[in-house]
């Protein structure tokens, strides 16, 4: 009796790891792969120091909107942020710059990503809408800024 039990609980535990596991280990859709391809080009167009990257990942009536050194918030145009973009980081493998959730629902989507660099870390919240073509674009940017 004592063996039918052990042996019972032995064969369910795949099945219990395949339900924790499973509801987290799907593919990510169409949609997912393309937002995640437009932050990418965002983190790589800073690292590049590519304004031209920075602006084919955000919508050109795109604002990024935050605080400045001083404490005010600061709302700043796209194009005027990803033109000052123009240097390569000057040690970029010491940046490591993540997406830490995404969340789509039909043609709109937010994504949190956590840059953390050598001496300050953004979490940035960025909007994304999918515009009739199917493309996904950045529509609007907030971050928070601290010191490690």
């Amino acid at each position: 009796m004592r063996r039918r039990a052990v042996a019972s609980v032995l064969a369910a535990i795949p099945l219990l790891i395949f339900d924790a596991w499973g509801a987290e280990a799907h593919p990510p859709s169409a949609d997912e792969v393309a937002v995640r391809a437009v932050v990418q080009d965002y983190f790589d167009g800073m690292m590049e120091g590519n304004p031209e990257k920075l602006r084919g990942a955000f919508h050109p009536g795109a604002f990024l909107i935050g605080h400045d050194r001083g404490g005010a918030i600061v709302r700043i145009p796209v194009d005027r942020w990803s033109a000052g973009m123009n240097r390569p980081m000057a040690t970029p493998a010491s940046c490591r710059n993540e997406i830490a959730a995404v969340d789509i629902n039909g043609s709109a989507a937010m994504v949190k990503t956590v840059l953390t660099w050598p001496n300050v870390r953004y979490v940035d919240y960025l909007s994304l809408l999918k515009d009739g073509e199917g493309t996904w674009r950045i529509v609007n940017k907030i971050w928070d800024t601290s010191r490690p």
